[in-house]
């Protein structure tokens, strides 16, 4: 249940994911995904706690879970 009401049926359930869609939700998700990922990095890489090999294996590992 969303916020206490009726259990959606499924086409308001399609037709709220169509506006989500239409009004670029995914896009916008994916581009903060990145953003924030991108970030974590930065700051991981500026902090000097993690060598080389094991921050190149993190960069792998968050890039691949977030490849936005």
């Amino acid at each position: 249940r969303i916020l206490h009401g009726p259990t959606p049926v499924p086409s308001s359930v399609e037709a709220a994911r169509e506006i989500l869609e239409r009004a670029g939700s995914r896009q916008f998700a994916r581009g903060r995904a990145a953003s924030y990922r991108d970030e974590a990095l930065h700051q991981l890489d500026q902090s000097g706690t993690m060598d080389g090999e094991a921050m190149e294996r993190l960069q792998r590992i968050v890039g691949s879970v977030i490849a936005a």
